[in-house]
C-alpha cells in the first residue's frame, strides 16, 4: 500500500507526501508544498523498497532496511531526517482486539528497534494444526507488554494511560472474543468425532472408496440436472410473462382512443 497523500485540515491543503509500507513498517516522507516533489520522493521510496526486497532473505530484516536506506539516500545526496517524517510499526492484535496496534517513531533506527521488539514478542506464526487458545493468549500477553513498554519508554505516555487504552478496546471486543473462543473450543471435538467415525477397515477398503466416489459423482450429476431444470423453468416462466404482457398490450383498456390503439397495435 502507499502512494501520494494530501496533508489537509479544515478543507485546506498544506502539501503532499509519499507513503509506502513493507513488512509491518509504514514509511511517510516529509510534506512537500508541490506535488512534483512528492512524486520524486515516492520514486525514491520505491527504490528503497526494491532494494529491501531484492536483498538476500538470509539477512535480518532490520539490516536489509538499514542498508537499503543508506545506499539509496547516499546516491540521492539526502539525509534521513530531511527525507523521512515518521515510521509506523504495526503488530496484529486481532485475537483480543479485532485490530492491529501501532507504534510511531520519528527516526528509522528507533522504528527498527520497535519492530524488532514486537517481532520477538509475537514470535513465529502458529500453524493451524498447533493452534490453541492458550498459545494465542500467551502470544497476546507478550505483544501487549511489549506495546506498553514501547509506548511508555519512547512514546511519551504513562503506563496507566496505555493500560486504560488497551483495557477499553478489550472490553468493547470481549463479546466477539468470547464467541470466537467458544467456537475454537468446539472444533477439537468435531475433529475427534470425524476421526473416530472412520474405521481402519473402511480406510483400507478400496471398493468402499470407489463406491463413495461414484456416489459423489452421481450426486454432482443430479445437482447439474436439477440446476438445468431450474434454469429451463425460469426461462419458460419468463417467456410466459412476456407473452402475457404482449397480450395485455393488444387489449384496449380505454385509456387511449380507439384509433390510437389500433394504430399502435395493428399499424393502421
Amino acid at each position: 500500500f502507499g502512494g501520494i497523500c494530501k496533508s489537509t485540515a479544515t478543507g485546506q491543503i498544506f502539501g503532499y507526501y509519499a507513503k509506502a509500507g513493507v513488512d509491518n513498517l509504514t514509511l511517510r516522507v516529509q510534506i512537500r508544498r508541490d506535488l512534483a516533489s512528492a512524486v520524486r520522493d515516492h520514486i525514491i521510496l520505491m527504490r528503497v523498497l526494491e532494494r529491501i526486497r531484492g536483498q538476500s532473505a538470509c539477512l535480518d530484516f532490520t539490516a536489509r532496511v538499514r542498508t537499503a536506506f543508506s545506499d539509496v539516500l547516499e546516491e540521492e545526496g539526502l539525509l534521513e531526517h530531511n527525507f523521512l517524517r515518521t515510521i509506523t510499526v504495526s503488530v496484529s492484535a486481532f485475537y483480543r482486539l479485532g485490530r492491529s496496534l501501532y507504534v510511531t517513531r520519528s527516526s528509522l533506527e528507533s522504528a527498527l528497534e520497535a519492530w524488532r521488539i514486537l517481532d520477538v514478542a509475537k514470535g513465529a506464526a502458529i500453524v493451524s494444526a498447533e493452534y490453541t487458545p492458550q498459545k494465542a493468549e500467551e502470544r497476546w500477553c507478550r505483544v501487549r507488554e511489549a506495546f506498553v513498554q514501547l509506548q511508555t519508554t519512547s512514546g511519551g505516555l504513562l503506563r496507566p494511560q496505555v493500560e486504560t487504552f488497551l483495557a477499553s478496546m478489550e472490553t468493547s471486543y470481549r463479546p466477539l472474543f468470547e464467541r470466537k473462543v467458544a467456537y475454537l473450543q468446539r472444533r477439537p471435538w468435531k475433529s475427534v468425532a470425524k476421526t473416530t467415525a472412520k474405521t481402519p477397515a473402511e480406510t483400507r477398503d478400496v471398493q468402499t472408496v470407489l463406491l463413495r466416489r461414484l456416489e459423489q459423482a452421481l450426486r454432482n450429476w443430479r445437482k447439474d440436472v436439477l440446476t438445468e431444470a431450474r434454469k429451463r423453468r425460469r426461462v419458460e416462466a419468463q417467456e410466459r410473462r412476456e407473452k402475457t404482457n404482449q397480450m395485455k398490450r393488444r387489449l384496449w383498456d380505454g385509456k387511449e382512443s380507439r384509433v390510437d390503439f389500433e394504430r399502435r397495435v395493428f399499424g393502421r
